[in-house]
């Protein structure tokens, strides 16, 4: 079983986008890396080669310049339990997603491409809460901006707005999409982190303990 904690990509065999013919053809977890050491964009395929022949993300990271490809190989599992595959990916991904700096933010269609789910339903999911969203810092680019922007970077769309997002509203939206995976392994992840921090007692407390942590909590929310 892989252990994602113990993979560092930095660390793995790489190549140079450019020279992507020279990827394994063995199943393989594959990280896109820039030149800062960032990972862009992970995922898995049981030929990394042949899938980047003509990769989605191709022509939007040939733009960007220095870009990597690492790669960790794999059992021939990958191949036939999906299941497996994907569970050991979502955990990557989320490890990585909570590495994620605070100066990055990202498009509808990543985090779409990131959630696995379709980007209406990202759509969908940002109408339906978007006061909680703009409270998170989801942010619309307009006008000049989305213009300055366009000026270095190839947004392929032709929409006149781009919504971007934050970490903190990228962890919003798992925490309110449905039928993810991926967002599931997030809300696991958080979960964890919030019982390593506050052990979750096996029993519940006494009546009386239970009723002076609500009243102060209540204090503490203003609600009193």
């Amino acid at each position: 079983m892989i252990n994602p904690t113990t993979i560092n990509p930095l660390t793995l065999p790489s190549v140079p986008l450019s020279k992507r013919s020279q990827l394994p053809t063995t199943p393989s977890i594959y990280f896109v890396i820039d030149t800062q050491g960032v990972v862009q964009y992970i995922g898995h395929s049981i030929n990394p080669r042949q899938r980047w022949v003509s990769h989605h993300h191709f022509y939007e990271l040939s733009n960007i310049g220095g870009v990597k490809i690492a790669w960790l190989e794999v059992s021939p599992q990958w191949t036939t339990d999906k299941c497996f595959s994907q569970e050991i990916l979502n955990k990557v991904k989320t490890l990585y997603f909570a590495l994620w700096v605070e100066t990055r933010i990202a498009t509808t269609e990543q985090m779409a491409e990131f959630y696995e789910v379709p980007k209406d339903t990202v759509k969908s999911t940002v109408k339906n809460n978007k006061e909680e969203l703009e409270s998170d810092g989801l942010d619309v680019l307009t006008g000049q901006q989305l213009k300055d922007v366009g000026s270095i970077v190839d947004l392929r769309s032709k929409s006149p707005s781009l919504t971007i997002w934050t970490p903190r509203t990228a962890l919003r939206l798992g925490m309110l999409l449905r039928d993810s995976e991926v967002a599931k392994a997030v809300r696991t992840s958080l979960l964890d982190v919030a019982e390593k921090s506050n052990p979750i007692r096996p029993q519940l407390p006494a009546p009386k303990e239970i009723a002076e942590a609500i009243a102060n909590s209540l204090k503490f929310l203003s609600l009193q």
